[in-house]
This record gives C-alpha cells, structure tokens and sequence, in this order.
C-alpha cells in the first residue's frame, strides 16, 4: 500500500501495539484497565488531530502533535509510519536536516518492501534537491576549520570544527563562511555557496604574515612594490619567496630575499645596528653612503692584492735577470751574447712595468680604503 495512505491508516496501525502493550493483564484491578484504555485513547486523539492539522496546512500544530506523541510511540519501540510521518511534516516545515535524520529512523525499523521503497525514494529526493556538500583543502598543513552558515539560521546545521582537509557531506544547500586558523596563528575567512548536488570544492590558500622592523622616516616594499612606512606589522603576504627592501628618500638602505611558508608570520629587522646611522638624499647629508663605503672597501681589498702580486711577480722578474746575468758570466763561452743581453733587457723590463703598477694598485686600495672609511665615519657621526 502506498505511503499516501498513511495518515488516514496511523491510527489504526498504533492501536493493537498500544493494546498489545499497555493493555493491563487479565486479572488487574479495573481502575488500572480504564487508565490503560484513557493513554490509548489519547495517544490516538493526539495523532489524529496531527494528522488533520498535517492535511489542513498547518504543519507547525501537526509537528507539535507528533512531538508531544513521540515518547509514548517509542515507547512502543518506535514506527517506521511514525518517523515516516514526522519526517514528512519536518521537511514541510523546511526543517530539512531534522527530516533527513527522521527518513534514515524511519528505514532502520521494520516496514513493508514497497513502504521502505518509497521511504528511500523521499529520502534520496530530498538529498539531492537539498543538500550539497563542502570539500575544504588548505595549503597549511594542520590547519583547523570552522564552518557557520551565513546568516546563522535554526534551520541551518551548528557550527562546527575540523581539521582540513575535510569534507562535510551531506550538508544543506546555503550560504557558508569558513574560518581557517593556521598553526601559524593566521585566521582566513572564505564565503561560499553550498549548491544542492555534487561536493563544492573549497581551496583555503593560508597566506604568510609578514612584519618589518624599521626607522619611521622609511618605506618597506614587497617585490618593488610599496606596501607601507615602516614599521610594518602582520602585512598579509601570499606564501613563497620574496624580495624585500626598505627605502629612504627613495634610495635602498637594506635589502632581504625571504621565503614565506603559508600561513606563518615572520619578522625582519632593517633597522641599522646601534650607533649607525644609515642617510639618504635629500635629508641634508649627502647621498646614502652605505652602498658606496662597502664597494669602496671591497675595491681596497681587490686594489691591495693586486699590487701585491704584481711587486711578487716584478720581484721574480729582477731575479730571473739576475741569475741570467750570473750564468752568461760564469761561462761566457756557453751564451749568445746578444740573445742573452736581450733576454736580460726582457726580465729588467718586466721587473720595471710590475713594479709600477704593482705600486700604483696599492696606492689605488689605500686610496679606496680611506675613502670607505671616510663614507662610514660620515653618516656615523652624521647627527
């Protein structure tokens, strides 16, 4: 028999359990048979005015009717006609969580193939006009979710907490707001609509959170781009590498390559060490010297070495004439004249050109050195 015979037909499908079990033993006292027969007769009074109230349109008084049933029915050991009943009001009533759970009682008892057919068919109809479901990956690994529907609704499932990845399936079609909290101590929120139907899949992209230490009077850029004066705090940064740079005025005093995990806060300090003071141009004191002294200090020390190997190599040149000139003379017989003066020329010349530029290196790195020095003391002692 179909389903939309039910209401006219729960009453009597309630009446021989309750007679079965709450009619008093033969025997007992008549007052306990009429108390007895009172709860049954009540018990049908209650469902068949729920029924009426069910086909009237009134499906709030039927739902409270059912729910003021509910215990003396289960006390029956449950109906798979009663749970049937009460999921279809519940889903009249938009309640359609609580008429999900209602359809999967109502196929877990005992019941007719035809009825437990047509309880699956409702059931799956309504999941799939209903419900969707929400699949969240996120980039950061331990990463924990929230999920509230937005707005919040009595309708609407709890709001609830899991670690991503997760599914949450089957979940009423609507309106969400996840909240991702990253180890890190990052918080993302992400709206999304939950369709009926197949799982939405949600991609939490956690970013970095990035903080740069600085003097007032400089600028942080990410990538060559500004992103604020410093100092510059929890500055929400997509997760990967990075170029940072602090400017004065425009030129560079500090620069940091950087690789940002998601959903992790890192700090950096481009503040200058305690009792250095970094300029700029245009404040009155010349241009930023910082770059300028550490090249100038590295040129001293390339210019140095340098000059040092030419004055070894002129002194390696001077002994090869020397010790040409000492053989052609312990044994003149054994040289070419001529040759031998020309090889001897060659070396004294060598000996003369790397001995000059050997000289002349290291007058460019103390040239170089003092210069270094001199940019370094400047902005030091700059006020």
């Amino acid at each position: 028999m179909s389903r939309t015979a039910t209401w006219s037909l729960l009453g009597a499908a309630l009446s021989l359990p309750l007679v079965a079990v709450q009619a008093a033993p033969a025997g007992a006292p008549v007052g306990r048979r009429r108390a007895a027969a009172t709860d049954r007769d009540a018990l049908q009074r209650t469902l068949s005015e729920a029924a009426t109230a069910f086909r009237a349109g009134d499906h709030a008084t039927a739902l409270a009717g059912f729910k003021a049933a509910e215990p003396a029915v289960e006390a029956l050991g449950d109906l798979a006609d009663f749970r049937w009943n009460l999921a279809r009001t519940l889903e009249a009533l938009a309640r359609y969580p609580e008429a999900l759970v209602e359809y999967d009682r109502a196929l877990g008892l005992p019941d007719s193939p035809e009825n437990q057919a047509e309880t699956q068919a409702r059931r799956d109809r309504l999941l799939a006009t209903r419900f969707g479901g929400l699949q969240a990956v996120c980039d950061a690994a331990g990463t924990r979710l929230t999920l509230t529907p937005d707005p919040p609704s009595p309708m609407a499932p709890r709001p609830t907490e899991d670690t991503c990845p997760h599914t949450w399936a089957p979940l009423l079609a609507g309106a969400y707001v996840v909240e991702a909290h990253s180890p890190g101590g990052m918080i993302v929120q992400r709206a999304v609509q939950v369709p009926a139907g197949a799982p939405t899949r949600l991609d939490v992209a956690q970013p970095g959170a990035l903080s740069v230490l600085g003097d007032p009077d400089t600028e942080v850029h990410l990538d060559g781009e500004s992103v604020g004066p410093a100092p510059l705090m929890d500055h929400p940064v997509a997760a990967g590498s990075r170029e940072v740079t602090v400017l004065r005025a425009g030129q560079i005093i500090w620069r940091s390559h950087v690789t940002l995990p998601a959903g992790a806060r890192m700090a950096l300090d481009a503040r200058p060490p305690p009792g250095l003071k970094v300029t700029a141009a245009g404040d009155g004191r010349g241009p930023t010297d910082r770059p300028g002294a550490w090249l100038s200090g590295a040129g001293a020390v390339v210019a140095f070495g340098a000059g040092a190997a030419l004055l070894v190599l002129s002194q390696g040149a001077a002994d090869d004439a020397a010790s040409t000139k000492a053989a052609y003379k312990a044994d003149p017989g054994g040289f070419d004249r001529t040759a031998t003066e020309a090889t001897i020329d060659d070396h004294l010349a060598d000996f003369r050109r790397d001995r000059a530029l050997g000289f002349g290196s290291l007058a460019l790195g103390a040239a170089l050195a003092g210069l270094s020095t001199w940019l370094f003391v400047r902005d030091n002692d700059a006020p």
